[in-house]
């Protein structure tokens, strides 16, 4: 965490719950998840939990920086199963084109047709 801070970046982190939420009703809609419609499939139910995990970072992220009086600029995502072999590129490099803001970058292993969410690195 000092080598963080001392960057001037936080780290946050979001504590995975021992039972995933209850989803009082999940919508059945056939153009997201088609592979694994989270309403009767378990892989896309964890996708859910992906997601709702990823809400509560970003909630977290906002408070800390009202309570800071600081945005963030740039934004990376990490989980806790990534397996680093190689070194990621620098941020800094990310961010020059004039898009970087809305932009995101994910690492391209293991190439299946969606985004590898495992390490990701965005503007706002």
């Amino acid at each position: 965490h000092d080598l963080v801070r001392r960057t001037g970046a936080c780290m946050l982190c979001a504590e995975i719950p021992q039972r995933p939420p209850e989803y009082k009703r999940i919508p059945v809609n056939p153009g997201q998840l088609r592979e694994y419609p989270p309403h009767n499939n378990s892989a896309g139910r964890r996708v859910l939990n992906v997601w709702f995990l990823s809400e509560r970072l970003w909630n977290a992220t906002l408070r800390r920086e009202r309570a800071s009086g600081k945005r963030y600029e740039f934004l990376v995502w990490v989980r806790d199963d990534a397996y680093w072999v190689a070194d990621i590129p620098r941020p800094s490099a990310l961010m020059e084109g004039r898009e970087a803001a809305r932009t995101m970058w994910s690492l391209s292993c293991r190439r299946w047709g969606g985004v590898n969410d495992r390490v990701m690195m965005m503007g706002r």
